[in-house]
């Protein structure tokens, strides 16, 4: 009887194993999984729409192995990284995301990845802002739309705010501007404030809130604005009050 399960166990694993081989294997020959690479530019898109529908398909082979699947992609990633080899990382993400599409952290972690270190290892500007977009669409944010999410609106606001005042992404503001209806500062508030109430945001995540309306209000003064100052202003207020009332035990008397 041993013998007889041994033949019925055996090629089950065999295919498993011959699945991920695969799998792992394709995502650095295989341009459709691989996705965008460097110096791609805005041809980006369509590359990784491809490459999300080719792990999708390949997610499938595992069945009840995925979760199997994923652990091994993670430790794949991790060498990857330890590596420098960021263009093959982007690719694991993408394939770890596709078969554990309901995991927001792995979501979130893939998004910041690509966003950050995947970015800067692009030469040049438009480059780095494509990969900044590959982020976003991962967190579910592409083009004119918002995470969703709280959790992912609160990153995305963070990676919107960040990457508007790093100086790695010329003419970043008037590129968010144009994709998201909105400048990188007034898009990340708008997120953090339908964040801001939910139970898992951070007080981190309302001194970001505070950051963007306060320097919006600032800005709007600057450039004689009264009315844009007084609706700042207001929104300030209002993301203060929200602040102190969810966390009494921080100090915000900075922000008043």
């Amino acid at each position: 009887m041993k013998d007889v399960e041994a033949v019925f166990r055996l090629p089950v694993w065999m295919s498993f194993g011959a699945g991920l081989a695969t799998l792992i294997l394709a995502s650095f020959l295989h341009p459709r999984l691989m996705g965008p690479g460097p110096g791609s530019g805005a041809q980006a898109g369509e590359s990784t729409a491809a490459a999300s529908a080719g792990w999708r398909a390949a997610a499938h082979l595992f069945g009840g192995f995925r979760p199997l699947a994923i652990d091994v992609l993670w430790i794949r990633a991790d060498a990857l990284f330890r590596q420098g080899r960021l263009w093959e990382l982007a690719a694991l993400f993408r394939g770890i995301v596709a078969l554990d599409p309901r995991n927001a952290a792995v979501r979130e972690f893939a998004a910041w990845h690509l966003a950050y270190n995947v970015a800067l290892a692009e030469p040049g500007p438009d480059q780095r802002f494509e990969w900044f977009l590959r982020g976003m669409e991962i967190l579910g944010a592409p083009p004119g739309d918002k995470p969703r999410d709280a959790a992912a609106r609160v990153l995305g606001a963070r990676m919107m705010v960040d990457r508007f005042g790093s100086g790695v992404f010329p003419g970043f503001a008037e590129k968010v501007g144009t994709l998201y209806g909105a400048p990188p500062l007034e898009t990340a508030a708008g997120w953090l404030e339908e964040a801001a109430d939910d139970p898992g945001t951070s007080p981190a995540a309302y001194v970001v809130l505070l950051f963007c309306t306060g320097r919006l209000e600032l800005e709007a003064e600057e450039a004689d604005d009264p009315r844009g100052a007084r609706l700042w202003g207001e929104r300030k207020s209002r993301a203060l009050s929200r602040a102190t009332a969810r966390f009494p035990q921080e100090d915000w008397t900075a922000w008043r």
